[in-house]
């Protein structure tokens, strides 16, 4: 289905709550640099370490504080972790960035310190340093945006050992931990995938210096060169929860309150139109250059949009490429990763693929509008998509954001999110734009309560009303905790893991439901888990129903 051609004029909206490129002074953007070589119990490596300094004298000179750690032992990087945290409370931005052997086990990622020896799977926890443990440490400061970068996915080292073949066969999996909100975690390859050495980092030096670049764009325009020049074999990823844009760069001049423009609305013929609204002073940096400030109109939008559509539709690739620029990142969804980039290569590949497969596309988009923000246009708009392969068709419906820019003058796409139904997510202009970042955490903290098997912490999430399905059965709260106690003085460990987790927004419930790969000393299964949540009196979260769906 086309987009109407002719549009009605719709009167301004406000301008969405999110302000971009969020910049920073020096004291508030703070680095801490770990490189590792000189292994003492697993192969040793020849750049780890050069590779940090460099990025360390690389964000030096864009004006962050930064702390260096080369060839660590485990002790020495969780007592620095610990203290960078501390010291630190009050920062706007925190990167954390290492370099060296990394192992996944069991779903979390761990960062090998030079002495790491371990004799079990389970001793990993004692001899490497958790990403938990890092994220949780940052976590602490709420207002607080944590870059995560790990250039770790080399071979698994333990794996060379056929006497101890632990962990993955292939440096970093995929991590099934939910991470904290505002938190962006970059790999330098994907799941399953060995970096190249000499790869990643110079990219990410590269990029890092240039400052028309904002924070997701730098990891973008790194995951292209690195894909295009290993021909996909490496393809770093990303994963983002929640948080705002961000610039590694300096403001450049004084801050002040500034009128923010309002957006301009596009729309179909069946759009009531939105009633104006006054724009809201924020605090932003001082405005950019003139020449900085993207020029457009709502009709090179509204053209724009319906010609992405058409090229979509007509299933041909080289027509639908021609819409998106050579930064271009798209990005799968996940509530316990949050979004994982894509590659323009590997986008357009996957485009290619469905492209020859398909019968037919048809697209409908409605409730489009557009902000401008600097050079960047951010168009949003609900998108019904319907194709057809061989057997029945496949639908979905969801929220559409774009970010466009000029690029030879002629607008592309540069980032394309989806997101299902009902998810909030940082773009939309609800109040409560947050909760599904509040959702998540509170998910990831009660999963740890569980694996603590401490029955006060873990019944501290429920609520007095709660009703569990244990079987064909409904137990209320006492008869719940009474059943889980016993079952935590039974089993000497537990291991929750979290995969595919989704939520649901209904009045005032929240619908969470995950796959759960649970493990304790005297049992496993594996299946999927369905909370409901609720807000008691007081504004928290608390669980009022749980069931089980057994695979």
């Amino acid at each position: 289905m086309k987009i109407p051609k002719s549009w009605m004029g719709m009167a301004p909206l406000g301008l969405c709550l999110l302000v971009f490129a969020t910049t920073l002074p020096a004291q508030d953007r703070v680095a801490l640099v770990i490189g590792n070589d000189a292994y003492q119990h697993v192969p040793t490596l020849s750049q780890a370490r050069i590779d940090a300094e460099e990025i360390g004298e690389t964000l030096t000179s864009i004006g962050f504080e930064v702390e260096t750690l080369l060839d660590a032992s485990w002790k020495e990087t969780r007592s620095t972790i610990e203290t960078f945290s501390r010291d630190h409370a009050d920062a706007g931005l925190a990167v954390v960035y290492f370099a060296g052997h990394g192992v996944e086990v069991k779903g979390e990622h761990y960062l090998i310190p030079i002495d790491c020896n371990p004799t079990s799977e389970s001793s990993f926890e004692y001899e490497a340093i958790p990403l938990g443990f890092l994220l949780h440490q940052l976590a602490d400061h709420q207002n607080c945006l944590r870059v995560v970068i790990l250039d770790a996915c080399r071979n698994n080292p333990f794996a060379q050992d056929t006497k101890r073949s632990l962990g993955t066969t292939r440096g970093l999996g995929a991590r099934t931990k939910a991470s904290p909100k505002q938190t962006l975690i970059a790999y330098s390859a994907n799941t399953g995938q060995e970096a190249f050495d000499g790869m990643y980092t110079p990219a990410l030096l590269k990029h890092l210096k240039n400052p028309a670049l904002r924070g997701e764009e730098v990891f973008y325009a790194i995951n292209n060169e690195v894909s295009d020049k290993t021909e996909g074999a490496q393809e770093p990823a990303i994963y983002i929860t929640g948080g705002r844009p961000f610039s590694f760069h300096p403001a450049a001049g004084a801050t002040l309150k500034l009128p923010v423009p309002p957006a301009s609305a596009l729309g179909n013929t069946n759009t009531t139109p939105a009633a104006s609204t006054t724009p809201q002073a924020l605090t932003v940096a001082a405005p950019p250059p003139a020449s900085r400030q993207i020029k457009t109109s709502k009709e090179e939008v509204q053209a724009f949009l319906n010609g992405w559509v058409e090229a979509w539709e007509s299933r041909n690739i080289v027509r639908y490429s021609s819409y998106y620029g050579s930064y271009f990142a798209g990005s799968s969804y996940s509530h316990v990763s949050g979004h994982k980039s894509m590659t323009r290569r590997a986008w357009m590949e996957d485009k290619k693929d469905k492209f020859g497969r398909a019968r037919v596309i048809d697209v409908n988009t409605r409730n489009a509008s557009y902000d401008i923000d600097e050079e960047t246009i951010i168009l949003k708009f609900t998108q019904d998509f319907m194709t057809r392969y061989q057997s029945d068709p496949y639908e979905d419906t969801g929220e559409k954001v774009m970010l466009l820019r000029r690029e030879g003058g002629e607008l592309k796409i540069v980032n394309e999110k989806f997101f299902p139904p009902n998810v909030r997510h940082s773009y939309t202009s609800a109040g409560d734009s947050g909760l599904y970042s509040v959702i998540t955490s509170f998910v990831h903290d009660w999963a740890d309560a569980w694996e603590s098997r401490n029955i006060n912490s873990y019944s501290s999430y429920y609520a007095d009303s709660f009703q569990g399905k244990k079987g064909s059965k409904y137990l209320g709260y006492d008869a719940w905790m009474g059943d889980m106690g016993g079952k935590f003085r039974n089993t000497s460990s537990i291991s929750v893991g979290l995969g595919e987790l989704d939520i649901k927004e209904s009045g005032t419930n929240y619908t969470v439901r995950y796959r759960q790969n649970y493990k304790a000393s005297n049992y496993s299964d594996v299946g999927y888990k369905n909370l409901t949540l609720q807000k008691d009196s007081a504004g928290n979260l608390k669980i009022v129903a749980e069931s089980w769906e057994g695979l």
